[in-house]
């Protein structure tokens, strides 16, 4: 990645590639800076007011010069949504300028209620804003779906991974009683391994 982002430093499939390889969950750890910064070099490269004026009005669908311009500019538009999450999520991680990313990313995309792709920044928004019941809402309704709504977005999360979360929840809250039911109903919900018939 690194000889061919010198090369090409302008094409941004490359960076998008470079931006998912950095955030991928057995590597974001180390590499938050990195994420950030392929990140703003993404952003940097797409001219914000051009997609906004083009979203901004109709464009003529049996044209096919304006419809290749369309379709230019929604993939413009997902690589600029995609790079704005994984920013948000990388600066959530280091404790600086989450807010700042989160409200960049709104300005693109409704990231509350109708898209649950981008849970993991809603879940984090409202943890830090102490909202600990839309937090646990947003938990449950996403443990009702086994996690499915996430998928496809920039952290999908597993029924395993939603399940620890509302129990740490529940500890950071006190709700020691729920706890414990929970951490009984996690034994059901996902068994390691089968009974043998």
């Amino acid at each position: 990645y690194a000889s061919l982002s010198k090369e090409y430093p302008d094409h941004l499939p490359l960076l998008i590639s470079g931006l998912k390889y950095y955030d991928h969950k057995d590597r974001r750890a180390n590499n938050l800076e990195k994420i950030v910064k392929i990140a703003d070099c993404i952003v940097a490269l797409i001219d914000e007011k051009d997609l906004a004026a083009h979203f901004g009005t109709e464009h003529d669908k049996e044209d096919a010069k304006a419809c290749k311009e369309h379709k230019e500019m929604e993939e413009k538009k997902a690589f600029l949504v995609e790079s704005l999450a994984r920013k948000a999520r990388a600066a959530a991680d280091k404790k600086e300028g989450f807010s700042d990313a989160l409200m960049h990313l709104k300005k693109w995309v409704d990231i509350d209620n109708s898209n649950l792709k981008y849970s993991i920044l809603v879940l984090e928004r409202d943890a830090q804003a102490g909202r600990s019941g839309s937090v646990l809402k947003l938990l449950n309704t996403l443990i009702k779906t086994n996690g499915e709504d996430t998928k496809g977005g920039i952290c999908p999360l597993s029924k395993s991974e939603l399940l620890e979360r509302r129990a740490a929840l529940f500890e950071k809250l006190g709700y020691s009683h729920l706890l414990t039911n929970d951490k009984k109903w996690r034994a059901i919900a996902s068994p390691k391994s089968y009974a043998l018939f």
